[in-house]
C-alpha cells in the first residue's frame, strides 16, 4: 500500500463557517476588477482551510499537469470561472476573497507559472462571487459534488462531502436531492466515511472497488478492514502492494528518479470477492461441486431404502427437501414436489412402508 496523502486531514471533523464581508468593498480592496465577472489577481485569493475535498494522489497530479498544459498553451479561459466570497480574516476582520471551486485549477496555474516565463504568467481569474443572502454551508458542500461532473469526485471523496452535510444537520434524504444522489448511495457512502482510514485508503488507491468496500462493511462490520487485509495478504503474499492507481507524493506531481535510472516497474493489486474466500475454503468448495452429482445419488438412494423411516423425523425431513430441491433444479420446474411423507411428519405421523416405497424418489 502507498502512503497516502491528505487523508488524515480530509478524514477530520470540518464545519463551514461563513463570516461574510462586504461584497463591493471587498472587491476593489482585493484589487478585482469587474466586467460580467469580477477578475481578482491570484495573489489575493485565499483558500477555505479544509475545505477542499480532493484526494491528491497520482490521478490528482495529472489532472494538474494536464491543466497546467492547457494554461501554458490558451491561458486563462474567462468563460471557465472559479467561485467563491468576501469573507473576514479571522485574525484582522479585513475583507479577504475566499475562493470554493477551483482548488485544482490554483494547483494547475501554480505548476504554469513555474514553467512560463515572467510576461506570460497567468496574474488573474474571473470569478462568480456568493451572495451572503443566499449562500448556506450545505449549498456550498453541495456544489462541490454537482458542479464537478466534468472531473466527478471518487466515492471516497464524495462520502466526505456527505458527511459534512449530515454534520449540518441534514437528512440522508435532503442530501440526495442536494448533491442529485439516491438515497441509498448516499446511505452506502456515509458507511465508507465511517470506515477505517486504512480501508478508505483501499478505495482511493483502486484496490478494492467502492461498492466491494461498502459490502464488505455490511458483512463484516467492525472486521471488515481486518477481512480485508488479511485477503490482501494472501494475495501479494505478504510483500507490499502498489496500488492499481500508482502512488504519488502529497507535494505534486512525481518527476521519476535520477535521469538514467528506470524505476521498477509497480506491482498492481485489485481485490474481489473472490479473494476473500480463503484457499481452503475454496478448495472444499470446488471438491463439493465435483462430488455433488455422487452426493445427489447417494442421498436419493438414501430416501429410497426401506430403513429410511428409522431415522430421527428431523434427519428425514432435511434429506427429503434436500433431494426435492435437487429434483427440482435437475428438472428445470419451478416448485419442488413434496414428498407425501414430508406432509406426514409435519402432521406427527409416519407413512406407511408400502406408501414410502411407492413415494421414493427416483435416484436416476
Amino acid at each position: 500500500m502507498s502512503e497516502t496523502y491528505n487523508m488524515e486531514e480530509l478524514g477530520q471533523p470540518f464545519k463551514l463557517e461563513l463570516d461574510f464581508g462586504v461584497l463591493k468593498a471587498g472587491m476593489k480592496e482585493n484589487g478585482a476588477g469587474s466586467n460580467e465577472l469580477w477578475e481578482p489577481p491570484i495573489a489575493k485569493l485565499r483558500p477555505v482551510e479544509g475545505f477542499n475535498v480532493r484526494v491528491k494522489n497520482a490521478a490528482y497530479w495529472g489532472r494538474v499537469r494536464k491543466y497546467a498544459d492547457s494554461l501554458k498553451k490558451h491561458g486563462y479561459l474567462a468563460h471557465k470561472p472559479m467561485a467563491g466570497y468576501v469573507g473576514r480574516d479571522p485574525k484582522t476582520g479585513e475583507n479577504v476573497l475566499f475562493y470554493t471551486a477551483g482548488y485544482t485549477r490554483m494547483d494547475a496555474i501554480a505548476l504554469a507559472n513555474s514553467e512560463l516565463p515572467a510576461d506570460k504568467q497567468i496574474t488573474h481569474v474571473t470569478m462568480v462571487v456568493h451572495s451572503r443572502k443566499t449562500t448556506t454551508p450545505t449549498q456550498l458542500n453541495a456544489l462541490l459534488i454537482t458542479e464537478n461532473e466534468a472531473a466527478p469526485y471518487n466515492a471516497y471523496e464524495a462520502s466526505v462531502v456527505c458527511k459534512r452535510m449530515l454534520d449540518d444537520g441534514n437528512s440522508v434524504e435532503e442530501i440526495a436531492a442536494l448533491v442529485n444522489y439516491t438515497t441509498v448511495w448516499v446511505e452506502a457512502l456515509l458507511k465508507l466515511a465511517a470506515a477505517p482510514i486504512e480501508l478508505q485508503r483501499m478505495v482511493v488507491d483502486d484496490v478494492i472497488k467502492p461498492t466491494f468496500a461498502i459490502e464488505t462493511i455490511e458483512a463484516h462490520g467492525d472486521q471488515a478492514l481486518a477481512v480485508l487485509q488479511e485477503a490482501l495478504a494472501r494475495k501479494t503474499g505478504g510483500a507490499e502492494a502498489v496500488p492499481v492507481g500508482g502512488a504519488a507524493s502529497a507535494e505534486g506531481p512525481d518527476n521519476g528518479g535520477e535521469e538514467g535510472e528506470e524505476a521498477p516497474a509497480p506491482r498492481k493489486v485489485r481485490l474481489t470477492a473472490k479473494d476473500l474466500i480463503k484457499p481452503e475454503v475454496r478448495k472444499f468448495n470446488n471438491a463439493m461441486k465435483k462430488e455433488a452429482p455422487v452426493m445427489y445419488s447417494t442421498l436419493s438412494g438414501l430416501a429410497a431404502h426401506p430403513a429410511f423411516d428409522a431415522f430421527p423425523v428431523e434427519t428425514r425431513e432435511q434429506v427429503l427437501a434436500l433431494v426435492a430441491k435437487l429434483k427440482q433444479l435437475e428438472a428445470g420446474t419451478e416448485e419442488p414436489a413434496v414428498d407425501p411423507r414430508q406432509v406426514a411428519m409435519f402432521e406427527g405421523d409416519t407413512a406407511p412402508a408400502s406408501t414410502a416405497a411407492a413415494a421414493a424418489v427416483d435416484p436416476t
